[in-house]
Order: structure tokens, then sequence, then C-alpha cells
């Protein structure tokens, strides 16, 4: 008896509404076309001129109300991620500077 073909295996089952193919965002990621929310917060892009959450292993399209707080919040998030930059710089200036005296100040003779 002969058996059934089996079916290809898909590679990536085409997106429901409000998805998008994985590949089709990490690409733009890539590509830098796809901006994330902040440094920390990079499972959320603004892509396509929407925004993306990253949720168990898919992109979803934000709704009409995350995207319009999420449109309000980003330049508040990014300049926080500045802030924290700078300030790890500094500290990490002072740091090195601590270093540097703390060794001069116990050389010996």
């Amino acid at each position: 008896m002969p058996r059934p073909a089996r079916p290809a295996p898909a590679t990536e089952p085409a997106p429901a509404a409000g998805t998008s193919a994985s590949s089709e965002i990490e690409a733009a990621i890539a590509a830098g076309q796809a901006e994330p929310l902040g440094e920390v917060i990079r499972y959320i892009v603004r892509c396509q001129g929407s925004w993306w959450v990253r949720a168990n292993g898919r992109w979803l399209a934000a709704g009409t109300e995350l995207s319009n707080l999420l449109d309000t919040e980003a330049p508040r998030l990014r300049a926080q991620d500045v802030a924290v930059g700078r300030r790890a710089a500094i500290r990490g200036a002072i740091a090195l500077t601590r270093g540097v005296t703390s060794t001069a100040d116990h050389s010996g003779p």
C-alpha cells in the first residue's frame, strides 16, 4: 500500500492579521529601518509606520491606544536613555580617575 505524501514543512507560517513575520521585522531592524523604543526596551520597535511588540517569538502590531501612548512617550524614554548613558560615562570617568589617583598615591619611592 503506498504511503500518503507528506506536506512540505513550513519555514514560517503566514502572519495572522495584526502580526508580521518575524523575518520581515528582523530584516528591517538589521537594515536600520526599524527603531527600538530605547536602548533597554528593544522588544518594541517602530517599523513600517507602526509600533510592533515582540511576544512569543512573533512581532505583533500595537493597537491604536498603545500606539498613541508610545508616540507620546517615546521621546521622553529616549531622552532618559541619553541621560542614563551620560551618567554611566561620568561614573566610568570618575572610576578611572580614582584608579589612576589611587595607583599614583600608593606608588613607592
